[in-house]
């Protein structure tokens, strides 16, 4: 399950900072008064995302999970599993 978790993080964390860029990117076009606040706490939490994103990165590495895609998803877990395909290597 810990494996999985970590594919499944490995794949939200890049959405997630997106988001925060796309608000950041709002809150400066607005004439929001606490914006700058706004964007320095949103600037701290893209830190701290991209931060879990090495640590998902080095753990992926550690337990030798590779992770890559092309038309159909696939996903190694091991050598012998695949997790989001039909076909069975």
């Amino acid at each position: 399950m810990k494996e999985l978790q970590l594919v499944i993080e490995y794949v939200e964390l890049p959405f997630l900072l997106t988001i925060l860029e796309l608000n950041i990117k709002k809150i400066k076009e607005s004439n929001f008064k606490l914006g700058p606040l706004f964007e320095l706490h949103l600037r701290t939490m893209q830190d701290r995302v991209s931060k879990e994103q090495y640590r998902v990165r080095q753990e992926m590495r550690r337990r030798g999970i590779k992770f890559w895609s092309n038309i159909s998803w696939r996903i190694v877990l091991r050598p012998s599993i695949f997790v989001g395909d039909t076909h069975t290597n």
